[in-house]
């Protein structure tokens, strides 16, 4: 495997955790839990990918990814309730 080359069973592992634990969790709130330590592997696979990309289509997937962050947390607030 080359330096900086993640390959192509880590994406494939990682989607296949989260699936089946999506799929065979026993409560809902046990997904999330199980799975959050997997988001450093998302964002390396994400990071490699879009560092990869032209200047122009980098830029507009920050932009995206940026106006999720904002609804995400928009949402949170608006619906969690914090007391």
């Amino acid at each position: 495997m080359a330096h900086g080359h993640l390959g192509r069973g880590g994406p494939v592992a990682t989607f296949a955790v989260v699936v089946i634990t999506a799929i065979f969790g026993s409560t809902v709130a046990e997904v999330p839990r199980l799975w959050l330590f997997l988001v450093p592997a998302f964002v390396l696979v994400a990071g490699e990918r879009i560092g990869s990309l032209g200047t122009e289509r980098r830029v507009q997937i920050a932009t995206t990814v940026a106006a999720m962050q904002f609804a995400w947390i928009f949402c949170l607030k608006a619906m969690e309730d914090f007391t």
